[in-house]
């Protein structure tokens, strides 16, 4: 979403709306979803889940495997227009054990 993208801060109804709007939702459909929490369980679930993981941002590849306890391999952490090779080559550590992150 290009407005959330830019103005990250601004999540108020209004804006979600203008949002949906701007790409091409059905507004009406969307703030059906919203105002009923229609996902909200399945979205705590994944958060948790994640969280439990120590993955704390999108996209997150595992090169590896997950765990019922984590990851037992490497976690990639970002996003980039760079093909897989040359991400790969450009990583670098990061604080958490296991994880690297992709400027």
């Amino acid at each position: 979403m290009i407005g959330c993208r830019n103005n990250p801060q601004q999540l108020e109804l209004k804006n979600l709306l203008d949002y949906a709007r701007d790409i091409g939702l059905d507004v009406t459909l969307f703030r059906g979803c919203l105002d009923t929490e229609k996902y909200k369980a399945a979205i705590q679930q994944e958060n948790s889940e994640a969280m439990s993981k120590a993955v704390h941002g999108t996209p997150t590849f595992v090169i590896g495997r997950s765990t019922a306890t984590g990851v037992d391999g490497t976690m990639v952490v970002g996003g980039s227009r760079m093909n897989y090779s040359t991400r790969c080559s450009r990583t670098r550590s990061t604080k958490r054990s296991g994880e690297v992150d992709l400027d």
